[in-house]
């Protein structure tokens, strides 16, 4: 016990009814920059004054049932500089032969790095989709089977609606080469091409038939995601929609002619 206690790299506490401490391993005390011994005896919430947390050891004394935590917030009261920290942990009570609570084993786990990480990625999600939200051209992402994952509202304007579909229904969207009026195959798009070939295709411009029936032009570009061992794993499509410019361009060679 005494050889698990010490290896292990999260925090365990052993605490009598009254929350007195009977032993912790040297994960918890080096957690408060002490040694095992100073907790003997000594009271967990004279050391960590917590009303919430001191009605939930008393409940889990009274009911006999354990309690768990997800990412709890916690601020050491004498290390401030240390600000917030978050911690898994549980709280199991030991009863004796007669089913009465004698004690409690104290675990916890700091997950404070883990919230960190998840509050970071939930700030790049929400400036990604303000950014993406703002743009005035028309913007898809795609996972690896080039299925839509995320479209702004100037993608969705440009095609009429948003369409969730992988490469195998490529089909479904309408659109010809300008220059020549050929009809697009579905693995000729520059979506396809990305995923499938990881090609990058700048401003290519076609003519498409929305999904509301409009003809539009636009110019259409895609580019392949990479992982850090070349995979692609998602594409960006980014759509400009040019009809009016490409409109007055044909009527101003009429008016010339």
């Amino acid at each position: 016990l005494e050889c698990i206690l010490s290896t292990v790299n999260f925090l365990i506490a052993f605490l009598d009814k009254d929350f007195n401490f009977v032993q912790v391993n040297d994960a918890f005390a080096m957690a408060d920059q002490r040694s095992p011994d100073f907790f003997i005896g000594k009271n967990h919430f004279d050391l960590y004054p917590n009303e919430e947390n001191e009605a939930i050891f008393k409940k889990v004394v009274a009911t006999k049932e354990p309690y768990f935590a997800v990412e709890k917030p916690f601020e050491y009261s004498e290390h401030s500089e240390r600000g917030i920290s978050y911690w898994d942990w549980s709280l199991q009570p030991v009863k004796d032969p007669s089913g009465e609570v004698t004690g409690l084993v104290f675990c916890l786990l700091d997950v404070t790095e883990r919230r960190r990480a998840q509050d970071a990625l939930r700030q790049s999600e929400e400036l990604l989709r303000t950014v993406m939200d703002t743009l005035p051209v028309g913007v898809w992402i795609t996972d690896q089977d080039g299925k839509i994952s995320m479209a702004n509202p100037a993608a969705e304007k440009i095609w009429g609606e948003r369409r969730h579909v992988g490469l195998e229904q490529y089909g479904e969207y309408r659109g010809w080469w300008a220059d020549t009026g050929e009809l697009i195959a579905p693995e000729e798009w520059a979506l396809a091409r990305a995923i499938t070939r990881g090609e990058v295709s700048l401003n290519e411009v076609i003519e498409i038939e929305c999904f509301n029936g409009m003809r539009k032009t636009i110019l259409n570009s895609a580019f392949p995601i990479h992982n850090d061992r070349n995979e692609i794993v998602r594409a960006i499509v980014v759509n400009h929609d040019i009809t009016a410019l490409r409109n007055a361009e044909i009527e101003l060679k009429h008016s010339e002619a």
